[in-house]
């Protein structure tokens, strides 16, 4: 199939980003494998209203980092 050329200069679309739905923002806001992992697992099986408020938030605070290090190192996967 040939295109016939034209190009339509004055077209500009209405947005340039697809609409996220709210889980989907929320995966790509947090920074933590670990804790985007476990937020991405029960959003997944439906309970998406028992998501931890820390588990959700973008970046964890210095005192909050050091306290899910202590638990596992593990965990510390992306929060830096």
């Amino acid at each position: 199939m040939q295109s016939s050329g034209i190009v339509d200069l004055g077209f500009r679309p209405t947005s340039y980003v697809w609409p996220l739905g709210l889980e989907k923002r929320l995966l790509s806001r947090i920074k933590g494998a670990e804790r985007k992992a476990a937020v991405e697992r029960l959003v997944d099986g439906g309970h998406a209203d028992e998501i931890p408020g820390f588990r959700a938030q973008s970046a964890l605070s210095n005192e909050a980092r050091r306290a899910v290090g202590v638990i596992h190192p593990a965990s510390m996967g992306g929060e830096y």
